[in-house]
């Protein structure tokens, strides 16, 4: 779980908790669960119609929204290892 420490105080806050726990659950969808998701993501969010969401499109899709949320843009930049926002 230290590695959804973001501030790196050596435990779990409020957000880094709610962060853990969102990709705990999406992580362990399966089969048809997980198609079924990624394919409502992609209907809602993908605005531009190019069949993946960007790093706006994927900000747009957290509720609360990356954009608002400092801790949930960290994760973001942090796992999104090569930057393509997918």
């Amino acid at each position: 779980m230290l590695k959804y420490d973001l501030n790196k105080d050596g435990k779990l806050d409020d957000q880094e908790r709610a962060i853990a726990q969102e990709t705990e659950r999406r992580d362990n969808l399966k089969g048809a669960a997980k198609e079924e998701f990624e394919a409502k993501m992609l209907k809602k969010y993908d605005t531009n119609g190019d069949g993946k969401l960007d790093s706006s499109e994927r900000a747009a899709s957290n509720d609360p929204a990356l954009a608002d949320n400092p801790a949930l843009a960290k994760a973001n930049a942090r796992f999104d290892s090569d930057g393509d926002g997918a």
